[in-house]
């Protein structure tokens, strides 16, 4: 939302987000008043209750990373490279080169890489781009794909702690509880399974070497998926361990531009380009 070149545009992307920090606050207020008031806060329950507390940080400030980082424009000395090898280019399968290579935006009127898509929303061209999220007021590209993996998977857990704990509740009273924990087992356990799962797909999608836009295009076989899922994961999660389960800035492996990509011969074998642009 902070990086349109519109100012009027900028604040309507913010009310989603605003809803969101809303809708945080709403569930937070549901489990403090629908069941940690409700208890006595003993023994486990202090330990969920820390646990808790600390899923609602990380979701936080994945959040925050997910609207506040760029997720990735076409950098201006970006170019077509020069192919060294045309004869074995032009003795590979067709369609491979078409995803492998870079292309030309017709709206921004430049050279983009591949996995690079013009966003309508945005006007502009990101780099890996999986798709336009209002709930973030911005897209979900290279730069900050971790991040929202990381807030949806966070969230997800916030979420199924309120939901198991205010139906907890409910069941020991036969139902009978306070409108807060009502509300917090039944919209929490929906959005939790919705959230979560979503997560899980996106995840899915990065060991796979895939984003939303490409499962819809790329057909069954994908030239950006490296054959090891580890390497595919650390295209966008980097390789140190602990980051992986943190929003911190890291330096990503491929830099948005050049992506390791494994083309078809037309005799069958597969031959693997480090950094293939063209």
């Amino acid at each position: 939302m902070l990086f349109h070149r519109k100012f009027t545009v900028r604040i309507l992307f913010g009310i989603p987000v605003a809803l969101v920090f809303l809708i945080i606050s709403g569930l937070y207020y549901c489990y403090i008043a629908g069941y940690i008031e409700q208890v006595d806060t003993t023994g486990f329950r202090v330990f969920v209750y820390l646990l808790f507390h600390l899923d609602l940080f990380l979701t936080s400030w994945s959040y925050c990373m997910c609207f506040l980082t760029d997720p990735g424009s076409v950098p201006e000395f970006f170019n077509l490279d020069t192919l060294n090898n045309q004869e074995l280019i032009e003795e590979c399968v067709e369609s491979d080169i078409v995803f492998a290579k870079s292309s030309f935006c017709n709206k921004c009127q430049k050279i983009r890489p591949a996995r690079a898509h013009h966003c309508s929303v945005c006007d502009k061209c990101i780099l890996r781009m999986d798709h336009h999220c209002p709930w973030i007021g911005n897209c979900v590209g290279f730069y900050n794909h971790r991040y929202f993996v990381q807030f949806l998977l966070y969230a997800g857990i916030g979420l199924f702690i309120v939901s198991m704990s205010c139906a907890s509740l409910l069941w020991e009273h036969y139902g009978d509880g306070h409108i807060s924990t009502l509300f917090g087992g039944i919209v929490g356990f929906s959005l939790a399974l919705s959230v979560f799962g979503m997560g899980i797909f996106h995840l899915w999608m990065i060991v796979n070497n895939r984003c939303s836009i490409e499962i819809r295009y790329l057909g069954h076989y994908n030239v950006f998926d490296t054959g090891s899922r580890m390497q595919n994961f650390q295209q966008i999660f980097g390789q140190v361990w602990y980051k992986y389960f943190l929003p911190i800035p890291i330096k990503p492996k491929c830099g948005g531009i050049n992506y390791p990509v494994r083309i078809r011969t037309k005799q069958g074998s597969v031959i693997l380009f480090e950094e293939f642009s063209g």
